[in-house]
Order: C-alpha cells, then sequence, then structure tokens
C-alpha cells in the first residue's frame, strides 16, 4: 500500500526560504561532526563547504566564493589590455584633421581665421599616426596656443581638458571638467581644500558648504569621512591604473597631469588637496595589474576594470583571512555583494545565522562556547543517518525481502507524533486534536497536515542484546567517521523499530571502554604516541593512565581480545539468549591481555593471535555470534578475519568505509529476520 500526502485546499504554508532546512542543516554537520571536528568548528567548515537551502538549491560556501573571486580576477586580467586606452583621443583628433585638411576645403568653404590652424594640420596628423602619443602633451598645447579659437580648436581644448581631468584625478571627484554654469575646476578645487581643512578641524559647516555647491554634481552621501574615503579608494585605483600603463603611456599622462590650458598653477593646488586627504585618511599605494587580454580598455572603463579588481581583492583578502581566524563574521556582507552580487550575501547570512536556525529548531543549545547538541538532535542526526543508510539496504536486500510481511509486531497504547518512515497506524482522536491545537478557532472543516499525524508505537515480540565494536587506534582515523554513521543508523534503527532490543557500543584500542550514545559523534581515534614503549604493561597502570588522560598512555594499539572481553562481559548481563558482536577494524591485533599483562608487541606475533582466537572462540561458547567487518586491504588482515571466523563461528566480510554502513545494517536486519520473521516492509 502507499501513501500520499496532499495539502489541503486553502492551507497555509511557508513559502520559499533562502536560508538551509533544519535537516539539512543538521545532516551537514553531523557529517562534519563524524570527521572529528567539534561543533564550533563544523559550524566555520559548513559555512566554507556550503550546503542546500529550504529549497533544495545549494549555498555557495565560502570555499565557492573564493574560488569564482578569483577567477573573476583572472578573467579580468586575461580579457583586456591597457595599451591602446588613448586610441579614442587619437581617432578623435585624427577626424577633426580629416575635417580641417586644407586639402579638401574647396574655395570659399574656410572661413579666413581658421587659415593659421589649416596650415598646421598636415603636420599634426604625420605626428598622430606616427609618433602619438609621445609628447602629446606638448603638442596639443601649442597647437592650442597658436591657433585662434575656432570651432575645431575649441573641440581639442575641450577633449584635452577632460584628459587633464583623468589623468590628474580631478574627475575622480567632480566627472568631466566644470561646464555648463557649474563653478570651474579652479574653484571646485579651493572648495574641496576648505572643506577638507575643516573636516581635519572637526567641523563639517564647510564640508556641508561644499556638498550644497556639488549637490548636482557629486554622489555625496553619508558621513563627511565616508565619503572622503570613498574618494580615497578611487584614488588608490587610479594610481594602479597609471602604474599598470606600459613605460611611455604613463610618461605621457603624467606630463598631461602636470599642464591644462589657461589653468596655471591648478595642478599644484590639487595635488596640495591631495596631500590634505592623505592626512586625514591614509590610503594604499595603488599597485600595478599584469592585464594580458586583446579587448581595448579606454582610460574610463579601465578605470572601472581596476576598481573591480581591487575589490575582488579585497574581499579575497578578507575571505582569506577569515580562514585563518576561524570566524566568517569579519568578512564585509557589503563587500560581499558588491563583488559577487545579492545572492552571495543571502547565502552568507544563512550560513552564518545557521547555529541560531538550529537553536530555534531544538537541535542547539547554549549560547557561545557552551553550545551543545541536543538529545533532539542527536536522535535526528540517528534518523537522517539511518534514511540514507536505507537507501543503500533497498538495493541490497532486493524488493522480493522487502515486501515481505510477517506478525513481527503490534500496535502498542501509547503514541508518538508520525516520523518519516513510521508506519502509518494513525490514531484518529490524538491526530485530530493536533490539527485542533494547530489552528484554534479555526472552525470546519478542519485542515489537517502531515505533521498533527499521531500514530501509534510499535511493539517488538522478541528482544535481541547487540554490541558494536569500534576499533580506535590510529589507523582508523579516515575510516571512523563511517563506522560512526553505523552506530549511530544502528542506534536509531533499535530505538525506532526494535525498541525491546539492546544496543550498546565498545570502543577499542589498548585497552577497551564503553561508549555512551551522546557521546559518539565526539569519539575520535587514540593519538600514536613517539618514544620508546615497553612491551609488557601491568593492566590496572595502563587504565590508570587511560582514565587519566595521562599524555605517555600508549594507547595507540590493537587489542581486539580486549574489546571481544568487554563486550562479552557486557552481555553476559543480559537475560536475551539472542545476542551478537558486530566487530569494524581495519587490521590483525597488535597487542593482547595475558593475566592481567598487557603484551604490546606492535604486530600481530602469535602470541597475540592466540589470545585473541581464544576470546572469540569463549565468546561463541557463551552464545554470542561474532560477523566481523574487515576494513583492511592486505593480505594478513584478509587471514585475520578468516581465522576469527572460524575460531568463533560467526561470519566475516571484507569491505570499504563506502561499503560499511550497507554492509552492517543488511547484517543486523538479516539477523532480526532470522531472530524474529520476515523484515517489515514499512522498515524499507
Amino acid at each position: 500500500m502507499r501513501y500520499r500526502y496532499f495539502a489541503s485546499q486553502g492551507a497555509t504554508e511557508e513559502g520559499s526560504r533562502d536560508g538551509p532546512a533544519g535537516d539539512a542543516a543538521l545532516g551537514a554537520l553531523s557529517a562534519r561532526l563524524l570527521r572529528n571536528y567539534d561543533l564550533k568548528k563544523a559550524f566555520e567548515q559548513l559555512k566554507w563547504d556550503g550546503l542546500l537551502d529550504a529549497n533544495g538549491a545549494p549555498i555557495d560556501g565560502l570555499e565557492t566564493l573564493l574560488e569564482e573571486t578569483r577567477e573573476l580576477k583572472a578573467g579580468l586580467l586575461g580579457a583586456y589590455t591597457l595599451s591602446r586606452v588613448l586610441n579614442p583621443l587619437r581617432s578623435e583628433l585624427l577626424e577633426l584633421c580629416e575635417e580641417a585638411d586644407p586639402r579638401d576645403a574647396g574655395e570659399g568653404d574656410a572661413q579666413e581665421d581658421d587659415a593659421p590652424f589649416r596650415a598646421k594640420v598636415p603636420e599634426f596628423q604625420r605626428w598622430l599616426q606616427t609618433e602619438f602619443p609621445r609628447d602629446l602633451a606638448g603638442r596639443i598645447l601649442a597647437l592650442l596656443d597658436e591657433a585662434p579659437r575656432t570651432t575645431a580648436v575649441a573641440t581639442i581644448r575641450s577633449g584635452y581638458e577632460q584628459l587633464w581631468g583623468k589623468a590628474s584625478g580631478f574627475s575622480l571627484v567632480f566627472g568631466a571638467v566644470a561646464s555648463g554654469g557649474r563653478p570651474p575646476p579652479a574653484e571646485a578645487v579651493e572648495g574641496l581644500r576648505r572643506a577638507v581643512a575643516a573636516v581635519r578641524a572637526g567641523s563639517d559647516a564647510e564640508f556641508q558648504s561644499f556638498e550644497v555647491t556639488y549637490a548636482g554634481v557629486l554622489p555625496l552621501r553619508g558621513e563627511p569621512r565616508d565619503w572622503l574615503r570613498a574618494v580615497q579608494e578611487k584614488r588608490t585605483a587610479h594610481e594602479a591604473l597609471l602604474a599598470s600603463l606600459a613605460g611611455e603611456l604613463r610618461v605621457c599622462l603624467h606630463e598631461v597631469a602636470e599642464s591644462v590650458p589657461d589653468r596655471e598653477g591648478l595642478p599644484e593646488a590639487l595635488r596640495s588637496v591631495w596631500r590634505a586627504l592623505d592626512e586625514l585618511v591614509p590610503r594604499q599605494k595603488g599597485k600595478p595589474y599584469p592585464f594580458s587580454g586583446q579587448r581595448a580598455l579606454d582610460l574610463d572603463s579601465g578605470l572601472d576594470a581596476v576598481v573591480r579588481l581591487r575589490t575582488l581583492e579585497r574581499l579575497e583578502e578578507e575571505i582569506v583571512r577569515a580562514r585563518i581566524t576561524g570566524s566568517t563574521l569579519s568578512i564585509d556582507l557589503d563587500l560581499l555583494e558588491e563583488a559577487l552580487g545579492a545572492k552571495a550575501r543571502r547565502g552568507l547570512e544563512a550560513l552564518n545565522g545557521l547555529a541560531d536556525e538550529l537553536r530555534a529548531e531544538g537541535y542547539v543549545e547554549g549560547e557561545e562556547d557552551g553550545t551543545i547538541l541536543s538529545a533532539k538532535a542527536l536522535r535526528r542526526i540517528g534518523a537522517l543517518a539511518l534514511a540514507e543508510v536505507f537507501s543503500e539496504v533497498r538495493a541490497a536486500l532486493g524488493r522480493t525481502t522487502a515486501r515481505r510481511s510477517g506478525p513481527t509486531h503490534a500496535l502498542a497504547e501509547t503514541t508518538k507524533p508520525y516520523e518519516f518512515g513510521d508506519p502509518l497506524h494513525l490514531d484518529i482522536s490524538g491526530t485530530l486534536a493536533n490539527a485542533l491545537r494547530r489552528t484554534p478557532g479555526g472552525g470546519l472543516p478542519l485542515r489537517i497536515a502531515a505533521r498533527d499525524f499521531e500514530v501509534h508505537e510499535v511493539e517488538r515480540r522478541s528482544r535481541r542484546s547487540s554490541v558494536l565494536l569500534l576499533d580506535l587506534s590510529s589507523s582508523m582515523d579516515d575510516k571512523l567517521p563511517a563506522a560512526k554513521k553505523v552506530a549511530l543508523a544502528l542506534q536509531e534503527l533499535a530505538r525506532r523499530w526494535f525498541r525491546a532490543d539492546r544496543f550498546q557500543l565498545v570502543g577499542f584500542y589498548t585497552l577497551a571502554r564503553p561508549l555512551e550514545a551522546r557521546d559518539l559523534l565526539g569519539v575520535r581515534t587514540v593519538p600514536y604516541l613517539e618514544g620508546h614503549i615497553p612491551r609488557h604493561w601491568s593492566r590496572e597502570e595502563l587504565a590508570a593512565r587511560d582514565r587519566a588522560g595521562a599524555p605517555d598512555f600508549p594507547g595507540d594499539f590493537t587489542n581486539i581480545q580486549e574489546g571481544l572481553r568487554l563486550s562479552r562481559e557486557l552481555l553476559a548481563r543480559e537475560k536475551n539468549r539472542d545476542r551478537h558482536i558486530l566487530l569494524i577494524t581495519d587490521g590483525e591485533p597488535t597487542a593482547c591481555t595475558v593475566e592481567g599483562t598487557v603484551l604490546l608487541e606492535g604486530e600481530c606475533t602469535d602470541a597475540v593471535l592466540a589470545e585473541t582466537l581464544r576470546e572469540a572462540a569463549l565468546c561463541q561458547r557463551r552464545g554470542i555470534e561474532i560477523t566481523t567487518f574487515m576494513m583492511g586491504a592486505s593480505e594478513s588482515a584478509r587471514m585475520f578475519a578468516e581465522a576469527l571466523r572460524r575460531a568463533g563461528g560467526g561470519r566475516s566480510f571484507l569491505t570499504s568505509p563506502d561499503d560499511l554502513e550497507r554492509g552492517v545494517v543488511v547484517d543486523y536486519l538479516t539477523a532480526a529476520g532470522r531472530a524474529r520473521g520476515p523484515v517489515p516492509a514499512r522498515l524499507l
């Protein structure tokens, strides 16, 4: 039977959100915790890796944003060139010369005043065609000084003044050179000088007057220092643009910046303003950029490209700094939006608010350094792990087994909220009560959503006791995340479907210890101890060092015998006759315990092998089945797994971390089918 759920007509559901969904965020977080991150580092790592939002769309992490930033920089530098920034001016001058060429002028076409200018046109044309832009300032100023004020000369004068504004930096503040009734350049520069001096003296009055005068020209917004800081950033970009030009172009524009027609003293006055501004708002020096493409930029578009490059560089620096400091909260969101767009900003805001969202869902408790995962989160992580494992288990068991059914459960008197995967044994009264509580005064018809479902809990008729025995030696470091994920899935499987079962965890290394379910995410391998280590130790002494967390505790040995012994003792306390050890390891044993003395051999000697197999045989005599999942690829590891299978009368599987979860859960369910009948279809 299949169940489908539909939203009631008129029911309101949450709209699409840009933030991560709680389960998606929790699942991504648990994946980092399984890889031995602490909670704080796991949150930060998520910000680097990214995840899916509530609608299933990816939220780019900072790693992706950093890569995108660098690609954009490389794309700009590789696409454009600054070698032809003055070509538009050259083309304009050539066009004017062609219009004024005396050879093209018919009788009566030219005014008498144009004659001196027309006489100079051929020579000026040759310079444009063969020597431009060498001595650009000298050539044009000489032409302007000697030629009468005709229309063509006025056009050249206007073009040169605009070029001066771009070369000197004047246009960074005032745009095009003043015209159309606005104050002339000299007055504008003096107004800016007084405004800077007033701000430096602590008064904004002069700046406000300056703002009123140039409100139609300048983008004056915010506080005076903010605006002046923006000017300084433009100046740095302008300096970087000039530094990026080839030597001849750079010299040419420097000469232009030092001279402007009929404006004697203006370049020095402007430099004086820049010096005052540098003292008030210090700035970075502009560095050159290695443009290497073919698409030509003029001075305006070149400045835009440099500003873009500097924005990308600042963002890159902030992201890299955040990686070093371990905190992404220092990244300027305005800068991020300017560089990569509003979507990138929303994504980082969502990632920065991840802890708050999980806290709101009850998955995180505490504040700041005291933040911990709640019991609800741990259960939900187990459920997510189990759901992921089941996608593999379905394929492994096949549909025939999944469709079989049997009298393996009964409905209990107790009920619970419906969770994905539960059999839909609805408690009608409880479901209706939930819907009424959710919509008080809503009237009829009553609208019922899936979150209102209340279901009867399932009782299992038979019991089974199992121990999952985990290898915690350092060689398991890259395999332990998969093993811990299996443990989470089995815990959830027992909690949800086999509630009468008893499931325990044991970790082994040089010794062995029980593991609490709430601590499973934080379990780590035992570090390797450098230096000389005695081969024989009193077990009591080793245990005392282990409990005290002594730095000289030689914990990085593989004492499978000790793990089997502790598991056997735990299972001996259970009344169930069906008892099982699931052993997960990646190699043969390198230590054992003989009459209270622990032998640390560092390899699988005959003595270590014999004691381990003796303990396996003892487990078999006590009615405990051992299933070994061997993740080691060596021949010796495979031979040990087979020897353990023969000695313990159990089973062994050669597997990899990727296949481990499927193998262990399939084995658990297969054993459940033998002990209790076929696996319920709804479980799969």
